[in-house]
């Protein structure tokens, strides 16, 4: 038998897609018990509140499926990650409206700890300047506030997710819609000429709204939740 066709069986033989052969001696069912219980460990560390929310049962099924479609990945931490992009592939959303949000939001809380960030100096916000999402921060525009605890209603809730360099923990902020629109046009616009858009769109005036929006900005800058190139 070739070594390709060698590592296909094994990989049929751990994902249960084919039956090991003999009894409980044969090694193979010890090692396929060790990397379901590695999988689900760490599906179960990674998505813990989707795992109750759905229940037990919904959750080893889904968990079960998604090992027979033979995930792969250099690092067991982004596993969690096709795991997300599966549920949402089998509509899990059609039982569980909540389940998209809450699978991104348990998710990027464990990809923004875990990324290996470049070294940078913080660069004072300056309305002159463009400025970008940081890849230390994620932004979405969540049906359902998770964060609240709040999986029944839907509405509009606008969060950013962010890895703080001081204390090495990721925080989530609440923004509004208005800073939502006036991010995404950040980067092909001065944040000053995206600041004049917004209001436009928002009907507000610009005089009254850069005074109250500088501090935050601000804030954004010095954690690094965004940046300039420029």
């Amino acid at each position: 038998m070739l070594e390709y066709d060698i590592q296909k069986q094994f990989i049929s033989y751990i994902t249960g897609e084919e039956e090991i052969s003999g009894g409980s001696e044969n090694r193979l069912h010890l090692y396929r018990d060790l990397v379901n219980y590695r999988f689900r460990e760490v599906l179960q560390n990674t998505f813990p509140i989707f795992a109750r929310k759905i229940g037990k049962e919904n959750f080893q099924s889904l968990i079960d499926e998604f090992i027979l479609t033979k995930p792969s990945t250099p690092y067991i931490w982004l596993m969690p990650d096709q795991f997300r992009s599966f549920a949402i592939g089998r509509n899990i959303n059609a039982n569980f409206p909540f389940a998209e949000d809450l699978l991104w939001y348990e998710w990027i809380e464990v990809e923004l700890f875990m990324k290996n960030y470049r070294q940078s100096e913080v660069v004072p916000f300056d309305w002159i300047k463009n400025w970008t999402i940081h890849e230390s921060a994620s932004l979405r525009e969540m049906v359902y506030g998770i964060h609240l605890g709040e999986f029944e209603t839907e509405g509009n809730f606008p969060i950013i997710l962010f890895y703080n360099f001081l204390d090495h923990k990721v925080h989530f902020r609440e923004v509004t819609p208005f800073l939502v629109r006036f991010l995404s046009l950040c980067s092909r616009f001065s944040a000053n000429e995206a600041l004049k858009k917004v209001c436009s769109e928002f009907k507000l005036g610009f005089d009254d709204v850069k005074p109250f929006l500088t501090p935050t900005l601000e804030e954004f800058s010095a954690h690094k939740i965004i940046f300039s190139a420029e």
